[in-house]
């Protein structure tokens, strides 16, 4: 450690968590579990401010404001011009008229309750791209720490005079509190503080203990050990694996481990007192920030999965990052410690506040002024204004999404067979969801079966999340092991090439057991949301939706039905149906066919539902 308390070792992990949460969010092949990058900053976080007030407690100069207003010179003016620039750059694509969403999130962001706002409204793991400020979730974990953390430290060094028997109570407490509350409420462990306040205690227990790691060969151990669990997370851990609670002991563990050898002559530290991960450790706040709205912005023009892009997107992460870094996060905080004495102690505690507010004043400016522009545009407003409904999906009733917990009675009807009227099962991930009502309403005699869950895909339980697999047993359970089967099994969903195998298994599986079985090939989808190009293109006038569909799907398509064709008894080819000469089609009647980048309109899906319906019949009959 240097004599400013600089801690090199550190930064070198600052940037190994940041490095790992981009290469995450990047979908960096191999990396399926960068997003515990988080978790190393919360330890991380909980150790450096630990030892920031032990040592001002310490020095008797330890002021609670002082602390405060320290924080939000450190964290709001980064924090605020990415929440600004994101704003004025995503809500023309975001307009609240059509979704409040994304300008609340950026107003809950500004005021440090982002991850509260998300809890109440977005699955972190499910919700691809579809807010760049999502990320700012452990920002608002972080400033509820910094709020009451101080207060819990003080009142234990007043009162009990042993602060980490306290601590100790607080990791165990919380810990506890997470594990159970993951099985639970996932969301609620995962965004909520108390049930993230172990980790930073973790942290906080190094540095108020006091303890470090100085004999050789422990220390060479103990950091080898570190790191090798960091390493291993980031590689093999996945979004399917129970998280936080107990998943998050091992990296929290191995920060740890890492923290109480730092200042050791170890390989292992070395590495992390480089100068370019020191570098990236002293920027990576600011990388922190500009990654994800950079993803968010590529994800609307180009594809983020493919391997080139994720290389721009990690280099545009860096050089994003500095900029912010040595324009706006270092300025002002040199700023701040060079006149933090000579101005008045008004203007520094009430400056950082009282911009936070005017942001939100010209975000909501902004706001306005992006609402009255599309409603100048009354054609192009009403393709931005196409949007999924609850009862498109049958959300609230049959439609199975990964932010539910357990399976309601209720459900069962969903999956109920009857034995008077033919049965016919429509299964799959979201795409399944998106035509059973369609179907319901086109087909009255038939009795239709919902099998429908956010990645779930039937036969592939490598893809499954924790809640597709409860489904799936819940179908083997209440379909499959029923005297009355489904006469006819429809399987639709966002079909890879790596599903085809699983997806020729499974319908033999299925046809092996008497019903015959309907394949929807892969659906023609388009790199951002299609209503929002068609509203852009209305304007500019010129057709921007047909250059931007995946140009991969013609050959997906033939592969499919090539595979499917002498194995299933119908197969429907949407690239057909929708690209029948080789420019796909996106509306009809001055009315779009999509809700978003891939999920159907009910027009878009009346598109294929008379030629669904004629497969059902004939088979049902046969």
């Amino acid at each position: 450690m240097k004599k400013n308390g600089f801690i090199p070792e550190i930064q070198g992990l600052r940037a190994l968590a940041v490095i790992s949460v981009i290469l995450f969010h990047v979908q960096f092949p191999f990396l399926s579990g960068g997003f515990v990058g988080v978790d190393i900053f919360f330890v991380i976080s909980g150790f450096v401010i630990t030892l920031i007030i032990k040592k001002e407690m310490l020095n008797k100069n330890f002021s609670m404001r002082t602390f405060f207003v320290r924080r939000l010179w450190r964290i709001f003016p980064a924090l605020l011009a990415t929440v600004l620039i994101t704003t004025l750059i995503f809500l023309p694509f975001l307009p609240s008229s059509v979704d409040e969403n994304f300008l609340k999130s950026g107003i809950a962001s500004t005021f440090g309750i982002a991850n509260i706002y998300f809890y109440f409204t977005l699955d972190y793991f499910s919700s691809g791209i579809s807010n760049p400020l999502l990320h700012i979730w452990s920002l608002g974990v972080e400033e509820q720490f910094y709020l009451l953390f101080p207060l819990l430290l003080v009142a234990s060094n007043f009162y009990r005079k042993n602060t980490v028997y306290t601590l100790g109570v607080v990791f165990i407490l919380s810990l506890t509190a997470s594990i159970i509350t993951t099985f639970a409420n996932q969301s609620a462990a995962f965004y909520l503080p108390w049930y993230r306040a172990w980790e930073f205690s973790g942290g906080a227990l190094i540095a108020w203990s006091g303890f470090q790691c100085r004999a050789k060969y422990k220390a060479k151990f103990l950091s080898w050990f570190g790191l090798i669990s960091l390493v291993g997370v980031i590689f093999f851990y996945s979004k399917n694996f129970i998280f936080p609670g107990p998943g998050a002991l091992l990296p929290v563990i191995g920060t740890m481990c890492l923290l109480v050898t730092t200042g050791t002559d170890t390989f292992v530290n070395s590495l992390l007192r480089t100068r370019l991960m020191t570098h990236i450790g002293n920027i990576s706040y600011s990388m922190y920030l500009v990654h994800w709205p950079l993803i968010c912005l590529a994800g609307i023009f180009l594809s983020i999965e493919s391997l080139s892009v994720a290389g721009l997107l990690i280099v545009a992460s860096y050089f994003g990052g500095a900029l912010l870094y040595y324009f706006v996060e270092l300025p002002v905080l040199n700023y701040f410690r060079k006149h933090k004495s000579e101005k008045s102690p008004v203007f520094v505690a009430f400056t950082m506040p009282s911009v936070a507010v005017l942001i939100v004043f010209a975000m909501l400016a902004w706001s306005i002024a992006v609402n009255n522009f599309w409603l100048k545009n009354p054609r192009a407003f009403t393709y931005l204004t196409t949007k999924g409904t609850p009862e498109l999906y049958r959300l609230n009733e049959c439609f199975f999404v990964s932010k539910k917990v357990g399976i309601d009675a209720a459900y069962t009807d969903c999956i109920t067979s009857k034995s008077e009227v033919p049965n016919i099962l429509v299964t799959g991930d979201s795409l399944s969801a998106n035509i059973t009502s369609s179907l319901i309403k086109a087909m009255p005699d038939f009795n239709f079966l919902q099998a429908s869950g956010v990645n779930y895909k039937p036969g592939r339980p490598q893809k499954w999340s924790e809640n597709a697999s409860l489904l799936n047993e819940y179908v083997e359970s209440e379909i499959w092991q029923k005297e009355t089967l489904p006469e006819v099994v429809i399987y639709f969903a966002m079909w890879e090439t790596g599903d085809l195998q699983h997806l020729v298994d499974e319908v033999n599986k299925v046809k092996a057991l008497g019903s015959k079985v309907i394949v929807i090939g892969p659906p023609v989808d388009y790199l951002t949301s299609v209503p929002i190009l068609q509203g852009i293109s209305e304007v500019i006038g010129y057709d921007l939706v047909v250059k931007l569909n995946r140009k991969n799907r013609k050959e997906m398509d033939s592969k499919f039905k090539e595979e499917l064709n002498g194995v299933s008894d119908g197969y429907l080819s949407l690239y057909q149906t929708f690209c029948p000469h080789e420019k796909c089609v996106h509306m009809g009647d001055k009315k779009g066919y999509y809700v978003d980048k891939v999920h159907l309109s009910y027009e878009g899906v009346n598109v294929f539902i008379p030629e669904l319906t004629d497969m059902i019949r004939r088979l049902s009959d046969g």
